[in-house]
């Protein structure tokens, strides 16, 4: 006679046998795996941080984001994004947002203002309406900017700073 989860001799309608080689060797890695993917909070003690921020397609937030980790926007997002990764928008999403980050690529909807340490990208299908501050701009074919750039650096080129000084001297302003 096979025993029962409830320890019964199998007396009770609607149980069920327990499989014949239950007991330690009953739980291998491959049943564990397959419990643990259809119970994702079993695993809550082992979770590691993958060091990144995710908003899927299906998320939509308000507020602000300060972190060290890449942030991938694939839903909505209004607020303030400060990071010293990169910032990606995926090409479904729509975010309204100030930006501080390392890089950004725009592949969605963007409205605000970005400012880069690195560069800003903005692919095909991509909108960027604001103003963007980075060392680098590149926008794809089939891309819309409409705003203002700037690629703030050292001017440490002779000439134009010769040119420079030359032009104050003209205005007057010396």
């Amino acid at each position: 006679m096979k025993r029962l989860l409830d320890g019964s001799d199998g007396l009770y309608q609607n149980t069920r046998a327990l499989p014949p080689d239950f007991g330690e060797s009953y739980f291998t890695p491959a049943r564990l795996t397959m419990w643990q993917e259809r119970n994702p909070l079993g695993n809550a003690k082992q979770a590691t941080d993958r060091g990144e921020v995710v908003f899927s397609e299906s998320t939509s937030f308000k507020g602000t984001i300060k972190c060290d980790s890449p942030v991938y926007i694939f839903g909505q997002f209004e607020g303030d994004i400060d990071t010293t990764a990169s910032v990606v928008i995926g090409k479904n999403a729509r975010v309204v947002a100030t930006i501080r980050a390392g890089d950004v690529g725009v592949a969605g909807a963007f409205v605000g203002t970005i400012t880069a340490t690195g560069h800003t990208e903005i692919y095909a299908g991509g909108r960027l309406y604001g103003d963007v501050s980075a060392s680098g701009l590149k926008i794809e074919d089939g891309a819309v900017f409409s705003g203002q750039s700037m690629m703030p650096q050292q001017n440490t080129d002779p000439f134009l700073l010769t040119a420079s000084h030359q032009l104050r001297l003209v205005e007057g302003a010396v």
